[in-house]
C-alpha cells in the first residue's frame, strides 16, 4: 500500500517513516547465518505451527461467515505513545500492541466470555530491504501471543514487549517465509486444505506511513490513511 500511494497516488515522492527499499544495517555474514539457520529449522517450525491449535469465544473450529464490520477509533497522539514508550523503556509498537491486547480482553468481557490467558496474533511481517518500490507480496507471518489474562496494564506492555524480541531474534519470520513461497506453487486444491490448518485468534498490521504532508489527486491534502488486511478462514 505504501508503495502505491508513493509511486502513482501522491503528487510527488515523500519519505516514509520505514523505507522498505533502505539497506538494513545488518553484515553479509549475518544474513546469510540468518537465512541458513531458518532453513534447517524450517521443517521443525512448520510442523509446529501445522499442529498449533487455539480455541477460545472468538477462534473456533467455524470459519467465518456473514457481512465484515469496518470501524475505526479516533486519532490518537503519537506524543502520548512515545511518552508511554520512554517512561516504561519499551516501544511504540508494543504500547500500541498493549493497548489492542487490554481491547480483546474487554471484549471478551464485553460479551460475558471467560477471557483466556493468552491469545494468538498472525501479523504479516514484511521482508526488508525490497529490491524495487514494484507491488509485491514479499512478506511472511509469525505466531504472536498477546496476555489477555493479565489484569495489569504494565503486565499486559511487559509481556507483549517480551515476545517481540524473542521474535526478533528467532528464525521464525524466516522459515516461514519460505513455506509461503513453497506454498505458492502447491495447485489451488490442495491449498485449500492447508489454508484452515493455519490457527491464530486475530491478526493485524503495522504499515509505516509518510512523514510529511502528502499531497494527492493534483493538490488535495492526504489528512488520514486506514488499511485493511485479508481476513480469511478462521482469523478474524
Amino acid at each position: 500500500m505504501g508503495n502505491i500511494l508513493h509511486q502513482c497516488i501522491a503528487d510527488e515522492p515523500f519519505t516514509f517513516s520505514v523505507d522498505p527499499v533502505s539497506p538494513l544495517q545488518f553484515s553479509t555474514l549475518t544474513v546469510v547465518i540468518s537465512y541458513l539457520v531458518a532453513f534447517i529449522l524450517m521443517p521443525q517450525i512448520t510442523l509446529r505451527n501445522l499442529f498449533f491449535f487455539e480455541k477460545n469465544a472468538f477462534h473456533t473450529e467455524r470459519m467465518l461467515t456473514g457481512p465484515k464490520t469496518v470501524t475505526w477509533s479516533n486519532p490518537m497522539s503519537l506524543t502520548t505513545v512515545k511518552d508511554l514508550k520512554n517512561k516504561s523503556n519499551t516501544s511504540v509498537f508494543a504500547v500500541l500492541l498493549a493497548c489492542l491486547t487490554g481491547a480483546m480482553r474487554r471484549l471478551y468481557k464485553k460479551h460475558g466470555h471467560d477471557v483466556p490467558e493468552i491469545i494468538h496474533a498472525c501479523p504479516p511481517v514484511a521482508i526488508l530491504p525490497y529490491p524495487n518500490r514494484k507491488p509485491r507480496n514479499r512478506f511472511s507471518v509469525v505466531l504472536y501471543p498477546l496476555a489477555t489474562g493479565k489484569e495489569d496494564p504494565l503486565g499486559r506492555l511487559e509481556a507483549v514487549f517480551k515476545a517481540s524480541k524473542t521474535l526478533a531474534s528467532s528464525p521464525d519470520v524466516l522459515s516461514n517465509y519460505f513455506v509461503i513461497y513453497l506454498l505458492g506453487l502447491l495447485p489451488y486444491v490442495l491449498l485449500k486444505v492447508i489454508a484452515p490448518l493455519a490457527h491464530a485468534t486475530i491478526t493485524f498490521s503495522n504499515i509505516p506511513g509518510p512523514t510529511e504532508k502528502v499531497l494527492v489527486l493534483n493538490g488535495d491534502e492526504l489528512v488520514e490513511i486506514g488499511a485493511w488486511i485479508p481476513i480469511k478462514n478462521r482469523i478474524g
